[in-house]
């Protein structure tokens, strides 16, 4: 797998407004332990990666095993990253 394909994972994602949502819901949530954040939000990005998948394959894309796993991975990634910017941006605010 080449760096262009990986880059159009990752801007596929970006612009994605399930990221935005689901990652901005799960990460506000200050009160909540850190472990069970992360695992929340990885299990939604898993959740959102075979959401991804699904609809490429119904546009026509053909999804190999290592594409498949890139655009889980892509997405549990960003889910996670995004959702714990999130939460520390709420704790600082928080904070103040």
């Amino acid at each position: 797998m080449d760096s262009e394909t990986v880059w159009l994972l990752i801007s596929g994602g970006l612009k994605d407004p399930i990221l935005w949502i689901l990652g901005g819901v799960v990460g506000w949530d200050v009160a909540r332990e850190f472990k069970r954040t992360v695992g929340y939000l990885a299990a939604a990005g898993g959740v959102w990666g075979g959401v991804r998948g699904g609809v490429y394959v119904g546009l026509g894309e053909t999804m190999t095993a290592v594409l498949a796993f890139s655009l889980l991975a892509v997405s549990v990634a960003l889910m996670v990253l995004f959702g714990l910017v999130v939460r520390e941006v709420r704790m600082k605010i928080k904070d103040r």
